[in-house]
């Protein structure tokens, strides 16, 4: 199958997958407030948060598999493959056994630290326990993930993913019934997810029918391999991890776990807008890295341009959405309840809209080797989030929990990785703002002014209308986009010009050769560089 068809395929399938997770969650959250309660949830919210930090000892691993395989994949190299692979699940298997060890050894440290009722204690202890148990199998098929990753076999991911969502939205909705049935809940996860284990690693061996896990294969050498392109995961996936799920146990532990909740209704509907976006623009990871490997400095700089525009445009239609008519959703969505959910949307959708428009710029950096700087910008942003929240928690509570999102996140994922990405490539940083990133800001302005008059004259009161607004919304903004951006062609860049002297020969000049750095890509997913969520995964609620 060509490039292109290749492209189009995965984002197909990683678009259809978001869709089942995204419209699971929207289905299940509301249910699970409504007969978990909003306290149970918070302690589920809470148990979710603990597992995505055990989900950091695959060490980077499960990225480092992934970069492998694709390129031993690629080579025909199938005793490469094979050490790959074995390293690889040899270390994943040995890490679940630790996590669950540890997690089992540590339950009374859990009840010390977050006040649960007693009469809780013995339904929550089963559910840490069964949460365990789902950890330790995620960890282990994170390996079959990887390989189909390096596979480039998003369709079959996704042929695994959709069926387990529907599923566990199913059994969800006909087995939850109230606060005690949260063990249910944990007995679906691991049931699920067992599944998806099983039929993630046939597939991998039905796309490498050679692939083989055995003793013979688990040298030094490949370990060593592993764990020195997985290291620098290893720290970008701490500092994500750490930002999204320290905050909530911040929450849980300064204003108490049913504050959790409205947090986790804000960060769901962000989180649905980033996945959108890492669904189409991850699948060019790969892609970039082969441009960066052939030295075709041209098209490297045509899909930073043409595909930032893309990001942008995406970016600020999805965050300006969710500012503007966030608020409506919120309480269509899952009542009045939640109302304080909607003032710590606006703002940390605000922050992340310029983090949003560099995704494929963090991929370009990614597959040129250069994730360093990305991955101690990670650990910046997580610092800063972390110590302000603790700070400003008990006195502004959640909306100052918002600023203190939002401001690390146009610093160290937005602005510091669009400057990384200019120097990459070549191109002058205010020629790509002007160029990939102002068109979409400007289109969103009329959009935005016309919703703010008819939220002022006609509320929102039904879905319907909710559906009109957004509908609304998108039209006018996609048509600024066509008259803006089509009637300015590549071609007037001057980054790509400079591209094309550089290439016209077939080589690369040493200035441009100089500017790109090594060759090094790292595999990025439907749910982007960090471990996905466990428990707090949309289909979990």
């Amino acid at each position: 199958m060509g490039t292109k068809k290749a492209i189009r395929r995965n984002v197909v399938w990683n678009t259809a997958g978001l869709v089942a997770e995204t419209g699971a969650g929207f289905l299940v959250l509301p249910y699970l407030i409504v007969h978990l309660g909003q306290e149970v949830y918070g302690v589920w919210i809470v148990l979710g948060a603990l597992m995505g930090y055990f989900g950091l000892l695959d060490l980077g691993i499960r990225g480092a598999v992934g970069r492998h395989v694709a390129f031993y994949h690629s080579r025909g190299d199938q005793e490469g493959l094979n050490r790959t692979l074995t390293g690889g699940m040899t270390f994943l298997s040995a890490v679940a056994v630790a996590a669950v060890a540890a997690i089992l050894a540590g339950q009374s440290l859990f009840f010390q630290v977050f006040d649960i009722p007693p009469p809780q204690h013995e339904t929550v202890q089963l559910a840490l326990q069964l949460v365990a148990v789902q950890l330790a199998l995620f960890l282990v098929s994170t390996g079959f993930d990887a390989t189909l990753w390096g596979c480039q076999r998003f369709d079959w991911l996704n042929m695994v993913d959709i069926p387990a969502v529907v599923l566990r939205t199913g059994l969800t909705f006909a087995l939850v019934r109230s606060p005690e049935d949260m063990p249910t809940l944990a007995w679906i996860a691991v049931g699920v997810t067992a599944g998806t284990c099983v039929a993630k690693g046939v597939l991998c061996y039905r796309a490498v029918p050679g692939l083989r896990v055995r003793p013979r294969y688990l040298t030094r050498d490949s370990l060593r391999e592993l764990f020195h392109f997985g290291s620098w995961n290893l720290v970008t996936n701490v500092a994500v991890v750490s930002r999204r799920q320290f905050t909530i146990l911040l929450i849980g532990a300064l204003l108490g776990v049913m504050w959790t909740a409205p947090f986790s209704v804000a960060e769901r509907l962000l989180g649905a807008a980033t996945a959108a976006l890492v669904a189409v623009t991850g699948v060019l990871t790969p892609y970039a890295t082969s441009l960066y490997a052939t030295g075709r400095v041209d098209a490297q700089r045509r899909l930073f341009l043409e595909g930032g525009r893309v990001s942008a445009a995406m970016a600020v239609l999805l965050t300006s959405l969710l500012i503007v008519l966030g608020g409506p959703l919120i309480n269509l969505w899952v009542g009045a309840a939640m109302a304080p959910a909607a003032g710590l949307l606006i703002v940390i959708a605000a922050g992340e809209m310029l983090s949003g428009t560099q995704h494929i710029t963090k991929g370009m950096v990614v597959a040129a080797g250069q994730h360093r700087a990305l991955a101690l910008c990670s650990i910046l942003d997580a610092a800063a989030v972390c110590g302000i929240t603790a700070v400003v928690c008990p006195v502004y509570g959640l909306q100052g929990i918002g600023w203190a999102i939002a401001i690390p996140a146009v610093l160290s994922r937005g602005v510091a990785p669009l400057v990384q990405g200019c120097r990459l490539v070549g191109v002058g940083v205010w020629e790509y703002i002007g160029y990939s990133i102002a068109p979409a800001v400007l289109c969103c302005l009329l959009p935005a002014a016309v919703l703010w008059v008819l939220l002022g004259t006609f509320p929102v009161d039904s879905w319907a209308k909710l559906v009109a607004y957004g509908g609304l919304y998108t039209v006018l903004f996609g048509a600024g986009l066509a008259i803006l951006v089509l009637r300015r062609p590549l071609k007037g860049s001057s980054a790509v010009a400079e591209s094309r002297q550089d290439t016209h020969d077939g080589r690369v000049s040493p200035g441009a050769e100089a500017s790109l750095g090594s060759v090094d890509g790292q595999p990025v997913n439907r749910t982007g560089l960090a471990p996905p969520d466990l428990l707090t995964s949309p289909t979990a609620g």
